[in-house]
């Protein structure tokens, strides 16, 4: 038998080009792929439900509460009051803007907003909210 001689080839590397191309590639495939899971989905929603129960005002209290959280807090502070469908009172709701908050970032990152709720009864009155008010006011003091 005959020695055949073998060639070798040259190694081809990849130039920079190369890799540009694949990279390309890549990227138009991910783009054609569904972008957002559907975990991904629902917690978008439920997300900007959040926001939208933030939003300011939406049940219509007194004046006088109004008046008085800007007296107390401040007229950048939201108020959003929840009556529910049982019980003897209502649920009162501070949304703390962000550059008032002292939550942490990791709140902020979560939960979107600054909301401080508490339920007060109907025989508190007008002195149950300044009391709350006075708490927040307080609490917000605190770094």
């Amino acid at each position: 038998m005959k020695n055949k001689e073998i060639k070798k080839e040259e190694p081809k590397y990849a130039t920079k080009e190369d890799l540009n191309s694949v990279l390309d590639a890549i990227t138009a495939l991910k783009d054609m792929v569904v972008t957002k899971t559907p975990e991904q989905k629902a917690v978008e929603i439920v997300q900007k439900e959040e926001l939208v129960s933030a939003k300011t005002d939406e049940t219509p209290c007194p004046p006088s509460w109004r008046k008085l959280v800007d007296e107390v807090l401040g007229p950048e502070f939201g108020l959003n009051v929840v009556y529910p469908e049982k019980g003897t009172g209502f649920l009162f709701k501070i949304i703390v803007p962000k550059e008032k908050s002292n939550a942490s970032q990791s709140h902020w990152d979560y939960y979107k907003s600054d909301i401080r709720t508490r339920s007060i009864g109907f025989g508190e009155g007008i002195e149950g909210i300044r009391k709350y008010c006075e708490i927040v006011a307080k609490n917000l003091t605190k770094k």
